[in-house]
């Protein structure tokens, strides 16, 4: 399986974008830290017992430079080391700028979609 990640806007709140399918459907929004964006490339993921979160996420392998790239849920972008968080919205947040809404229900339903599967690709690229 492929997906897409397609990133737009970047600010001080976070590099967000949208989450797609090999036909183009947008299956959800992402967001990772402005300041430790992935390199645009195409990445082999394999799913991935997270010490850190204690859950399986996907890990992206041979991410330049980066070791445990995951891909997981998150509302903040201070609440990533380096990795994509997956919602279904974003909206403004008084504090914070930005955050990324119902971060469980994109990943669930990321996590059900891909789980026929042991690896995927996902190309990340800029708009």
């Amino acid at each position: 399986m492929k997906f897409f990640v397609e990133r737009g806007d970047k600010g001080k709140a976070g590099c967000f974008g949208t989450l797609n399918d090999e036909n183009g459907a947008i299956i959800c929004s992402t967001m990772e830290r402005t300041d430790m964006i992935i390199p645009a490339g195409e990445y082999e993921c394999e799913r991935y017992d997270s010490p850190h979160l204690g859950y399986i996420v996907w890990r992206l392998k041979d991410v330049p430079g980066r070791t445990n790239i995951e891909i997981h849920k998150a509302n903040w972008q201070d609440q990533l080391l380096g990795c994509i968080a997956l919602g279904m919205a974003v909206q403004p947040d008084f504090d914070k700028g930005l955050e990324l809404v119902r971060s469980r229900d994109a990943f669930d339903k990321f996590m059900e979609l891909t789980k026929p599967v042991d690896k995927i690709t996902i190309v990340i690229h800029d708009r």
